[in-house]
């Protein structure tokens, strides 16, 4: 079963990774400006402070370092959960497109006759497609798929939120 999904896999694979090296590129661009933004404004907030004095100075720099360091690392990492989610739904959405194709329909169909043997019945299910023979069942879904292709990503999906 896992040889003849091995195709499956690896394209769903390479297109995860495409997407990944897009939302990456996304993530970088969004975070980078994000920081820019945050360190302007320390830079403003700074220079406000030493017009007030020394003492007051430190104190606000520190006060404020602390808050906009808070601000840039929850924008990070609202960043980082868009892109998640966005890969997440990326990859579904393309699944359930190859889920429609008559190839995955032909794909789906050779595998579950070898697993379910000859006659299988081939059936559209919700998010994707099933079979049936001799009273055992085999299913497949876009959800599923797409869980597996990000699972297979692993620690490759992490390259997201490197700078």
């Amino acid at each position: 079963m896992s040889e003849q999904l091995t195709p499956v896999r690896a394209a769903l694979l390479r297109w995860a990774e495409t997407e990944a090296a897009r939302l990456r590129a996304e993530a970088a661009t969004y975070r980078d400006t994000c920081l820019a933004a945050a360190r302007n404004r320390a830079e403003e907030i700074r220079s406000e402070a030493r017009g007030r004095g020394q003492s007051d100075a430190a104190t606000l720099v520190s006060a404020d370092l602390a808050a906009n360091g808070r601000a840039a690392r929850q924008i990070i990492l609202s960043a980082r959960r868009d892109a998640y989610r966005g890969l997440c739904r990326d990859v579904r959405e393309q699944a359930a497109a190859w889920l429609a194709e008559p190839a995955a329909r032909k794909a789906f169909q050779h595998r579950a006759e070898a697993v379910l043997g000859a006659g299988a019945t081939l059936n559209t299910a919700p998010g994707g497609l099933s079979a049936a023979a001799g009273g055992r069942r085999l299913e497949i879904t876009a959800d599923a798929l797409a869980d597996a292709a990000v699972r297979e990503l692993g620690s490759a999906l992490e390259e997201l939120w490197r700078p």
